[in-house]
C-alpha cells in the first residue's frame, strides 16, 4: 500500500455529491484522496491526522465502516472546512439484558436489521475527532452540522453526531444546542469479535 503525496488541485476526482446549504454548500467526497490536496493542508496543517492518516485509517479500517468528507463552503464560495466522515451501524441493543437479547436475535433471523440504525459521524474512527476548518471553529460549526444533516438525509440516516471532539471545542458547538444536538458524556463501548479459531 502506498500512499500518494504529490498530487495537484488539477487532478481532482469529481465530488459524488453537491448539496445546497442555507448559506453556502457542501462538496461530498468518497474517499480521502478524492479531495484536492490544497484543502487537507489547510484545514489540517496543525496537527499530525492529516491527508496521510485519514486515508490509511480508510484503507485499513473497511469492515463495518464506510468514510466521506464533505467540503463545506459559505455562500460567498470561500471554503470553511474539511469535514471527514464514519458511516457505521448501530446495534440499539448492544447493552440490553441477556433476555431482551435473545428475543432481538431470535427476531433478527427474520428482520435482520431490527433495532440496528444506520449513523453518520463527523469525526475520526480512532481517538479525537477534528474539524479542517480554515475559518475559526465558531463560523464552520454550523454550517458543517447543516452539512452533515443535509448529506445524512440524502443517504437515508436518521442519527448523526459529532464524535470525541475535545473539550475546547464546546464554544464553537455551542451554537448547535439550537438546533437539537446534545452533548453526552460518552458513546456506547464499541467491541471487536476477532472470531480466530486458533
Amino acid at each position: 500500500m502506498t500512499t500518494q503525496l504529490a498530487r495537484t488541485s488539477s487532478d481532482t476526482r469529481t465530488p459524488e455529491s453537491k448539496l445546497a446549504l442555507q448559506r453556502g454548500h457542501v462538496l461530498v467526497f468518497e474517499h480521502a484522496r478524492d479531495v484536492p490536496m490544497g484543502f487537507w493542508e489547510r484545514g489540517f496543517s496543525d496537527c499530525w491526522k492529516d491527508f496521510q492518516y485519514y486515508d490509511l485509517i480508510e484503507q485499513t479500517m473497511r469492515r463495518g465502516f464506510d468514510y466521506r468528507y464533505l467540503l463545506v463552503f459559505d455562500e460567498n464560495d470561500r471554503p470553511l472546512a474539511l469535514q471527514p466522515l464514519l458511516l457505521t451501524n448501530q446495534d440499539l441493543a448492544i447493552s440490553a439484558g441477556a433476555n431482551v437479547a435473545r428475543l432481538v436475535a431470535k427476531l433478527r433471523t427474520h428482520w435482520p436489521n431490527f433495532l440496528k440504525s444506520r449513523i453518520a459521524l463527523a469525526g475520526c474512527l480512532v481517538g479525537d475527532g477534528k474539524m479542517g476548518t480554515m475559518e475559526s471553529n465558531e463560523t464552520a460549526a454550523p454550517l458543517v452540522a447543516e452539512a452533515l444533516e443535509k448529506y445524512a438525509g440524502s443517504v437515508g440516516v436518521r442519527l448523526v453526531g459529532f464524535k470525541d471532539f475535545p473539550a475546547r471545542m464546546r464554544s464553537a458547538f455551542s451554537s448547535l444546542n439550537q438546533a437539537g444536538y446534545v452533548r453526552v458524556t460518552g458513546f456506547p463501548s464499541l467491541i471487536l469479535d476477532l472470531n480466530f479459531a486458533s
